[in-house]
């Protein structure tokens, strides 16, 4: 029976993509990191390790005893990923054992172009060239793990804790003026009314949180089917580099979207009744053309994400957000 560590268990996206690989397989011998016991409710059927991600030698000693480890925590913090490898080299010295790590990659994976194909050379480059992850994959190449990659695009959706996306939060922070929380880094790009003014047309891929948690599981699932624990490992890691993307809509498509759902709920008056444009005066939609495609999921993995788009759940997430946020219904003024 594998035993898997999951690292983010109860986060966004993390509790989602929790959710789905334990209702599939739910006899695994499962551990979760989680900081405080009130954090691990919805989790009560793992093995539950109090502490944080920040404690070296107790990653190390987790990471040991695993078969896959799922990190759907931060992203870029390189100490953090260096103790798992630790613990995955520990493993593989003292039982001949090659374990596998799934790994999140960050919000800025996708900043240095517009175009992304996840089997294109260049593209898969980019991606891998951030520390974190030159950091594992340079792991693999010494035969240490297996790794594999999961660049999500902008997630949304309510995820299966009515959990709203932090894409929504930190839009509506910035528009009523919200302390920014103590958290790490949005696991996906930010989007500020100084961003989508500087480039409203830029598009962004989505994906939403069900059909990117299916996308996860079908690779857990990968490494079952076709993986041995003591299988050489594979030194060419731009081969499972996955891009999670489904929709793509401009900038300010989607801020707009944001801005008019707040003024519908009277939290938020507009500059102008008059305007549909609320707070960024420009034309700008679906992309003519594509510009994030999942092809190693689609091809190798059969991921067929199905979930509405995000228009469709925007009235729900943005509810469930100034819920979270404990928004009152008296509406701010954009200046």
């Amino acid at each position: 029976m594998p035993s898997i560590l999951y690292l983010g268990a109860t986060g966004y996206i993390g509790s989602a993509v929790f959710n789905a690989i334990i209702n599939a397989h739910p006899a695994f011998d499962y551990s979760a990191l989680v900081r405080t016991p009130s954090h691990s409710s919805h989790i009560h059927t793992v093995n539950t390790v109090i502490g944080t991600l920040e404690d070296r030698d107790l990653l190390i000693d987790l990471a040991k005893k695993a078969d896959i480890v799922v990190n759907v925590a931060q992203a870029d913090d390189v100490e953090m990923i260096g103790a798992v490898i630790e613990g995955l080299k520990r493993r593989k010295d003292e039982l001949g054992r090659v374990a596998t790590l799934v790994h999140t990659c960050g919000g800025d994976a996708f900043e240095d172009r517009d175009i992304w194909n996840d089997m294109d050379e260049d593209c898969v480059a980019s991606i891998l060239s951030k520390p974190v992850e030159r950091t594992i994959a340079r792991a693999q190449q010494d035969g240490i793990l297996h790794a594999y990659f999961v660049a999500p695009t902008i997630v949304y959706g309510l995820n299966p804790y009515e959990k709203p996306s932090p894409f929504y939060l930190q839009i509506i922070r910035e528009l009523l003026s919200l302390p920014k929380p103590k958290t790490s880094p949005l696991p996906f790009p930010s989007l500020t009314s100084s961003a989508v003014q500087e480039r409203p047309d830029r598009v962004i891929g989505m994906v939403h949180v069900k059909d990117l948690a299916s996308l996860y599981l079908l690779i857990v699932d990968k490494i079952l089917r076709v993986q041995g624990w003591t299988t050489p490992v594979c030194d060419d890691p731009s081969s499972r580099v996955y891009i999670a993307s489904a929709h793509e809509r401009t900038c300010v498509m989607l801020y707009n979207g944001v801005v008019n759902a707040l003024v519908a709920r009277k939290v938020l008056h507009a500059r102008d009744e008059s305007s549909k444009e609320q707070l960024i005066d420009h034309d700008g939609g679906t992309s003519p053309d594509k510009h994030f495609f999942a092809n190693r999921a689609s091809v190798e993995l059969g991921w067929e994400p199905h979930r509405s788009e995000w228009q469709h759940d925007l009235g729900w997430d943005i509810d469930r957000a100034l819920y979270v946020l404990k928004v009152p219904r008296s509406a701010t003024t954009i200046a």
